[in-house]
């Protein structure tokens, strides 16, 4: 296959007819946003207001769905992960959450149930969070260390990077 050009356009603000759909797409997209904002506000409202949260969802033409318990670092399929849900884990069964932003949609939820951390899961989990730890403290203190000697070998010119070398380092030319 061999391409040719047909022509050159220089770079230019688009006309109307250039970016027509582009323009439309957007303001549907920024509407449609809004509305979900709007939706997810009023139904957070009516909980507040004492109104069941699948009735209120139902009556906005929205689809109430329930999830498995999750942990802080883990996620709702194809909705928040813990970390985007973190003010839930401080709030108490029954309460409702200011809804949550995720790029063109909302996110309302309530607290249904909460499940208090069980200690015989610690202690079967306590070896591995401390050796987690220890190996995470083990590799800011070599990193420290080695950008203290770097620094100091540099310093007395005992260092010298050259990066033109390293360029060049690991190549087979």
């Amino acid at each position: 296959m061999i391409l040719t050009v047909k022509g050159v356009q220089t770079a230019h603000q688009g006309s109307l007819e250039e970016v027509r759909d582009k323009v439309i797409a957007d303001l549907k997209l920024e509407k449609a946003t809004q509305l979900a904002r709007l939706k997810a506000e009023d139904l957070v409202k009516r909980v507040k207001a004492g109104e069941k949260f699948e009735s209120a969802a139902k009556a906005l033409d929205l689809d109430p769905k329930v999830s498995d318990p999750i942990a802080r670092n883990g996620s709702i399929p194809s909705a928040a992960s813990g970390k985007q849900l973190a003010a839930a884990f401080q709030m108490k069964a029954g309460d409702v959450g200011t809804p949550l932003s995720l790029g063109a949609n909302w996110f309302a939820y309530q607290v249904v149930e909460k499940q208090d951390p069980n200690p015989a899961d610690f202690d079967k989990q306590k070896k591995e969070i401390t050796d987690s730890l220890l190996q995470s403290k083990r590799q800011l203190a070599f990193e420290a260390f080695r950008t203290a000697l770097e620094a100091r070998l540099k310093k007395d010119g005992t260092l010298k990077i050259m990066p033109e070398k390293l360029k060049n380092f690991g190549s087979f030319s």
